[in-house]
């Protein structure tokens, strides 16, 4: 259908697609599902919040709205929640440049930024123990986490392009190659014998 130098090209941005596409998928099953609920978040402008949702075993995000003082948002069942949001109280931060919140999915409940709404906690009792938590060296937070995996994702996917690129490269060499042998036996205009003898 197409002569070879359009099926190596097709070939070639295939092989890109295919090695972003991958990349993008790896990476949102890694961080479990978190990159296209940002990306989504992200592209909203503001219209979306990224909530977190905090479990026993593990945390989950999905994107929500804040409409007439409520968050609503889709749980891991698919149903709508609806939670208030407290009146006097800070629950909405920043975080990557969009806004955040933090929803505890036993309790169904919001958690406020200072953590009041976690069940027994109270600061004085607890303010020696922060100070030796802000002491000790800190671990990668989840964030730096998510990085390093799409640093990697980029990597690989550089890694899959000049692959392909490559690959490609060769192609169109031994396409120009057999392109200039069989022109340069090509009989043209006058030299062309006699039929028949």
């Amino acid at each position: 259908m197409f002569n070879p130098v359009q099926n190596a090209i097709f070939a070639q941005a295939l092989g890109y697609l295919g090695a972003m596409i991958a990349g993008y998928i790896i990476v949102n099953f890694l961080s479990n599902g978190f990159l296209g609920t940002f990306l989504k978040v992200k592209a909203s402008r503001g219209k979306f919040i990224l909530v977190r949702i905090r479990t026993p075993l593990n945390d989950f995000f999905k994107s929500g709205m804040v409409i007439d003082g409520s968050l609503t948002f889709k749980g891991r069942d698919k149903t709508v929640k609806t939670l208030a949001l407290p009146k006097n109280k800070t629950v909405i931060f920043r975080s990557m440049n969009v806004n955040c919140i933090d929803v505890d999915e036993n309790k169904n409940c919001i958690i406020c930024v200072d953590w009041s709404a976690v069940s027994g906690y109270d600061a004085s009792k607890f303010d020696s123990l922060l100070t030796r938590a802000l002491m000790q060296p800190s671990d990668m937070d989840k964030m730096t986490k998510i990085l390093i995996i799409l640093v990697i994702a980029a990597i690989l996917v550089g890694g899959f392009s000049a692959f392909f690129s490559y690959n490609t490269l060769e192609t169109v060499k031994a396409i120009a190659a057999t392109t200039a042998g069989i022109a340069g036996n090509v009989i043209t205009g006058g030299n062309i014998p006699p039929a028949g003898g």
